[in-house]
């Protein structure tokens, strides 16, 4: 399946994260993904999809299976350049995984930039 895009992406909040100079470190977002059997190939859920071109971090919140309808835990990592997100599989030293439905995630980053 291709990568996701802006249009599978839903923002449900977002604020700017700084230090205890007010400097500017992160913009945060509470994101709705909707997933069709996307997670398992690399770059499947691109950062700037995300509206990132660096991430820092993610926190899974729940997913959302669109077969069953059913609430689940997720479990997301962050590749290790910050480039995507993917859903992973706990019970299969988190190998990653395709899931169809929407993933419920709060990520931190660097904004991408206009050009």
């Amino acid at each position: 399946m291709a990568a996701i895009t802006s249009a599978n992406v839903v923002t449900k909040w977002i604020y700017e994260q700084g230090d205890r100079q007010s400097k500017f470190r992160y913009n945060v977002a509470k994101l709705a993904i909707t997933l069709a059997t996307q997670g398992a190939t690399a770059e499947d859920i691109p950062a700037s999809a995300l509206g990132f071109s660096y991430i820092e971090y993610v926190i899974p919140v729940n997913y959302v299976d669109t077969a069953t309808s059913a609430m689940h835990s997720a479990v997301v990592g962050v590749d290790d350049d910050g480039s995507a997100i993917y859903p992973a599989d706990p019970a299969a030293l988190n190998v990653p995984l395709n899931l169809a439905g929407v993933l419920t995630v709060v990520v931190a980053g660097l904004p991408v930039t206009p050009s």
